[in-house]
């Protein structure tokens, strides 16, 4: 399950955003059915992960560039880009 490899990164000690690209770039290395990839390492959907931290540090990540998340710090909120693995 990805997001509970997001979760075990960040136990680890990575950052959100950087938790959810390594689960994204393993994701995009084990896909291998032809009818889900473009090309070696370049699959044809999209997924994304977003996560928070304990200390409230954030971020998204998604396989394909243009995802956004939303985030609210207490007085407002803001979408901000998700980091791509395929830009």
């Amino acid at each position: 399950n990805g997001s509970r490899i997001v979760v075990e990164n960040m136990r680890r000690g990575m950052a959100p955003e950087a938790a959810c690209i390594d689960v994204l770039k393993r994701i995009c290395a084990r896909t291998t059915d032809k009818r889900l990839i473009r090309s070696p390492g370049v699959p044809d959907f999209q997924l994304q992960f977003y996560a928070i931290n304990k200390a409230g540090q954030h971020g998204g990540g998604c396989i394909h560039a243009g995802s956004r998340y939303a985030v609210h710090d207490g007085t407002a909120s803001r979408t901000l880009p998700c980091a791509a693995v395929i830009s």
